[in-house]
């Protein structure tokens, strides 16, 4: 088995406040993708995200989520990845997305949200409930933005 590499394909550190970002254009030739997103909130939100900025409902569907004593498997229009909460301050997130240039099932999720000031951590898993292939990943907060200095690192996964 091949060794996995993890290639850099794109890096945004915010100047200035910001309530969306987006990765666009994403190379076909790979599968796979990790996002690491470490930063600081403006106040209290919540991160969200979709693929291919798709807002149909019942397209993204968290399977399992949980904080330790909640869990459930809602279909919604985006990927909310702490339903119920939100975190104020700093924090950081992983998102490894599966099979997103396949069109023969659909695409997966993993995340990790760890909020350093309440000391939470927020696992789950998603999938993108059709078999488009992705060619957009769309950041978003529920209510006020990223603060300035927040930073999204995005890898391609070579196998």
């Amino acid at each position: 088995m091949a060794t996995q590499t993890y290639i850099p394909l794109a890096t945004h550190t915010l100047s200035s406040n910001t309530a969306v970002i987006t990765f666009s254009n994403l190379p076909s030739k790979y599968k796979d993708f990790i996002i690491f997103i470490d930063g600081d909130t403006t106040a209290s939100c919540r991160p969200v995200m979709r693929f291919n900025n798709d807002n149909t409902t019942n397209r993204h569907r968290a399977v399992v989520f949980g904080t330790g004593n909640y869990s459930s498997t809602n279909q919604s229009a985006k990927i909310d990845f702490i339903p119920g909460y939100a975190i104020t301050g700093t924090f950081t997130m992983v998102v490894q997305v599966f099979d997103a240039n396949t069109t023969d099932k659909n695409t997966s999720l993993l995340y990790r949200v760890n909020q350093h000031d309440g000391n939470h951590t927020h696992m789950g898993a998603g999938t993108y409930q059709t078999t488009t292939a992705i060619s957009e990943f769309y950041f978003d907060v529920t209510a006020n933005a990223y603060a300035a200095g927040t930073k999204f690192d995005l890898f391609g996964i070579e196998a």
